[in-house]
C-alpha cells in the first residue's frame, strides 16, 4: 500500500477500534485549569493551571498512546487526502480556465483579422463610389455645358 492512499494497513476492524478510542477520550488523561494536579500538593508537578495527570486517572499506557497516535495519523491522512482532492479539483478548474482564455484569445485574433478584411472591403467600395460620383459629375458638367452652348440641344447643328 502506498503512502497517502488513505487506506488502513491494519484492516477495517482496527481502523474502527482506533477511531472509537480516539473519539471516546473526550477529556483524556490530562487536565488543565484550577483543579489539583497530581504531585502539586507535594510541591511536585507543574503547579496550578499547568499540565499534569489527573488525580482520578492513571497515566496513559503505551498502547493507548500508540492507538491515539495511529488514530491521529489516519485523521491527518484523511484530511491530507481531502486537501489534495480539493487542490486537484482547483487545478483542473484553473487549467480549464486557461484553455478558455486561450480559446478567447484565438477567437479575438480571428475576429480582428475578419474585421480588418471587412474594413478594407468597405474602403474599396467607398473609393469606387467616389470614382463613380466623380465620373458622373464630370459627365453632368459636360452635358450642362453642351445644353447651354447649343441652345437647349445636346448636339449643335453647326
Amino acid at each position: 500500500m502506498s503512502y497517502g492512499s488513505g487506506g488502513n494497513p491494519f484492516g477495517t476492524a482496527t481502523s474502527r477500534a482506533v477511531a472509537q478510542t480516539a473519539t471516546s477520550k473526550k477529556a483524556g488523561y490530562y487536565q488543565r485549569g484550577s483543579e489539583k494536579v497530581q504531585g502539586a500538593e507535594n510541591g511536585g508537578g507543574r503547579g496550578r493551571g499547568g499540565w499534569g495527570f489527573s488525580n482520578k486517572k492513571s497515566p496513559p499506557s503505551a498502547a493507548s498512546v500508540l492507538r491515539d497516535t495511529i488514530a491521529k495519523n489516519y485523521e491527518a491522512q484523511a484530511t491530507a487526502s481531502n486537501v489534495m482532492f480539493n487542490m486537484n479539483g482547483q487545478r483542473d478548474q484553473l487549467e480549464g480556465a486557461r484553455e478558455n482564455v486561450r480559446g478567447v484569445q484565438e477567437m479575438t485574433k480571428l475576429a480582428k483579422v475578419e474585421l480588418e478584411e471587412i474594413r478594407m472591403k468597405a474602403m474599396w467600395r467607398r473609393r469606387k463610389l467616389y470614382v463613380i460620383i466623380a465620373v458622373l459629375s464630370i459627365t453632368d458638367a459636360f452635358l450642362f455645358y453642351r445644353l447651354a452652348k447649343c441652345g437647349g440641344y445636346f448636339w449643335c447643328a453647326s
